[in-house]
């Protein structure tokens, strides 16, 4: 708890991070392909699912699926 008070919420991975203020600043959530524009395109795939799955495993971030009749679309929120 104390390192909590210490760093917020800082992951201490530097590209969870941009991506958890980048959500904060999307309320509404954002996609993978919106995420990858804000990163300005600079992260491949398997770095951004990283970034993800360790915003997901500490709680400061959701993910959301919803049916579209072809390929699922995922959205991400901050917690």
């Amino acid at each position: 708890m104390r390192a909590r008070y210490l760093f917020g919420d800082a992951t201490g991975d530097p590209v969870a991070d941009r991506v958890l203020e980048a959500l904060r600043a999307h309320p509404a959530g954002s996609t993978r392909t919106e995420i990858r524009d804000i990163l300005e395109r600079n992260k491949n795939a398997e770095r951004l699912r990283q970034a993800l799955v360790l915003l997901r495993q500490t709680g400061l971030a959701r993910r959301a699926t919803e049916e579209t009749g072809g390929r699922q679309a995922e959205s991400w929120f901050a917690r």
